[in-house]
């Protein structure tokens, strides 16, 4: 009748393509522009086929705090509150995880350091916008142990941890520490501040028995050494 209201179709989701725009930003973006709770939710999605879980990641990052506690819970935690499908599939990729180290620990002889290395760093730093600052781990044998973020901040700029940093030698135990950050603008050049910074932090960390042994810059696909180019002074333990 004319004038009067069409009604909404009642069959029609508001949520329509959620999903599916979820999963194009992942492809394009990867995690970069992902809350916690938004990555919980992408992968509910493969342990949960038909059903807005939204709601479950908020709950999942609200009941355990953080992404690496989701992982570090056992999975009858996991379990009560996500469910037995969403409790296995975290325990796969918790699992492929360390197979995946290990599967890399015993090739290792295949690549020299320095190569893995850089593949290290393109595979943290490719793509981002923003700067990152990462710690890679050594044990006294310079096998790598952890690489970990310890910041991020701008586009030109992240901040040096440093307590930050000593407590992740303190959690893996381990005396060699390799800094990196990237430049998302380009320059290959370590500026003014982040040759003082690094001096800053390996003075300071010596005093706690810890050594920072290089620091890169991944910029235009490519990394820089400090040690290498006589910036830093530090042992080779590699």
């Amino acid at each position: 009748m004319e004038g009067c209201p069409i009604a909404a179709n009642p069959s029609k989701n508001i949520h329509s393509g959620h999903r599916s725009r979820m999963r194009a930003k992942f492809l394009k973006f990867g995690f970069e522009y992902f809350e916690p709770h938004e990555i919980m939710e992408l992968l509910t999605y493969y342990s949960i086929p038909r059903r807005d879980t939204n709601a479950l990641g908020h709950k999942i990052i609200n009941h355990f705090g953080s992404i690496s506690a989701v992982f570090d819970a056992p999975f009858h935690e996991v379990e009560k509150v996500a469910g037995k499908s969403t409790a296995t599939l975290f325990k796969i990729i918790k699992d492929l995880r360390r197979i995946e180290l290990i599967d890399r620990d015993n090739n290792s002889d295949t690549r020299d350091f320095r190569t893995r290395i850089s593949e290290m760093l393109e595979s943290r730093f490719d793509g981002l916008t923003v700067e990152h600052m990462y710690a890679i781990l050594l044990d006294n044998a310079s096998n790598i142990v952890s690489c970990e973020k310890i910041s991020e901040g701008m586009s030109d700029f992240t901040r040096l941890e440093i307590r930050k940093l000593y407590d992740l030698t303190l959690k893996y135990n381990v005396v060699n520490v390799i800094l990196a950050h990237n430049h998302p603008m380009g320059s290959p050049k370590f500026s003014q501040t982040d040759i003082n910074s690094t001096k800053n932090a390996q003075s300071m960390l010596l005093n706690m028995g810890v050594r920072v042994v290089d620091h890169f810059i991944y910029a235009r696909g490519a990394n820089y050494s400090m040690r290498e180019l006589g910036i830093l002074e530090a042992p080779e333990v590699w």
